[in-house]
């Protein structure tokens, strides 16, 4: 299992683009099969199912503030079938590279079949000082977080 689940009181603010940082955005399509994300503007706001990272890096970058109270974020090479994951068995036997699942704004658990993705993401979390563990048994049965 190659996976991490950490919890992190996140308000509004740039959390994303800083557990991300360092991770070439256009390299990869952000597919957000669910997601719950509030911008510093009046109301909710949505990314599209399938955000292209160019895309992404300039919403991450634009100095918003922004609340992810939920967001089940699937992340592919940009050349490779996008497939929804459902559950642990659908991302191996997938081409997806990293699985971000945010709930209640503040637990965190990620899925790597990257070796590159994830030492930058535990870089960003040594550096921002936040602890995690690695889980080796996971009890999750479904990739889905909504109603």
């Amino acid at each position: 299992m190659n996976k991490i689940e950490f919890s992190y009181d996140v308000t509004w603010g740039s959390f994303l683009r800083d557990l991300l940082n360092g991770i070439n955005y256009p390299e990869y399509n952000w597919y957000f099969s669910e997601q719950d994300i509030f911008f510093s503007i009046i109301k909710k706001s949505r990314f599209l199912k399938v955000t292209s990272g160019k895309l992404f890096a300039k919403i991450l970058n634009s100095g918003k503030k922004y609340l992810v109270v939920m967001a089940n974020i699937q992340v592919f090479d940009t050349k490779s079938n996008i497939k929804r994951i459902r559950d642990y068995e659908d991302f191996i036997n997938s081409d997806c590279k990293l699985v971000i699942l945010v709930s209640n704004t503040t637990d965190y658990e990620i899925y790597f079949k990257d070796d590159k993705l994830k030492g930058i993401i535990l870089s960003n979390l040594k550096k921002l000082n936040i602890p995690y563990h690695e889980v080796t048994k996971d009890m999750r049965k479904y990739f889905h977080l909504g109603n």
